[in-house]
């Protein structure tokens, strides 16, 4: 294994996530998947596993493992090293905007590259990050001020009621709402 890839006491990051970086790196070499999630905290609840001075440090390390690692044909499928880029990403979106499932935009892709194991990335992580798109846009768009205004409505007026359908993609297809009046009215 290249020298610069592999960890030694003492190594120093400026962050967070070139931390996490170089450790991911390492890991699709190895063969092992890499997660953020677990981490020490002292007594009063501050993290002493990921800070110190602004720049995280390996002060302890072992290259032993005491499970099976991933043979390295299959290493760039751990969850730590799956990624939609960019440009899958669009094209994605493209596929659908225009209508193509998400199951058939992901074989579509899949054959471009020579099968679905070649893809790096399984159709969970697809419909995560168009789920995610969706999600952005909508804390943005028309339909996100909508529905911050709906649940400022039912912070104000206890009888406010909202709902919305979403289709099988999670696309919002309709929207009800009814405020005080429309209750009144239609009670008449």
């Amino acid at each position: 294994m290249e020298e610069a890839l592999c960890p030694k006491i003492g190594m120093e990051f400026q962050s967070e996530d070139e931390a996490y970086n170089f450790y991911n790196r390492y890991g699709l070499v190895v063969g092992f998947n890499v997660r953020k999630d677990y981490l020490n905290k002292d007594k009063d609840g501050v993290v002493t596993s990921r800070r110190e001075t602004m720049k995280y440090q390996i002060r302890d390390l072992v290259i032993e493992h005491n499970h099976i690692l991933h043979i390295s044909e299959c290493a760039h499928m751990m969850r730590s090293q799956r990624k939609v880029s960019i440009s899958q990403g669009a094209q994605a979106e493209i596929a659908n905007d225009a209508g193509i499932s998400l199951k058939q935009s992901h074989e579509l892709m899949g054959k471009e590259v020579g099968g679905l194991g070649n893809i790096g990335y399984t159709r969970d992580d697809l419909k995560r990050y168009l789920r995610t798109k969706r999600e952005k846009g909508l804390k943005y768009g028309e339909t996100g001020a909508m529905l911050r205004y709906f649940e400022e409505q039912k912070l104000e007026n206890l009888s406010f009621f909202h709902t919305k359908q979403l289709d099988c993609e999670e696309q919002i297809t309709n929207i009800f709402w009814a405020d005080t009046s429309m209750l009144m009215d239609y009670i008449c």
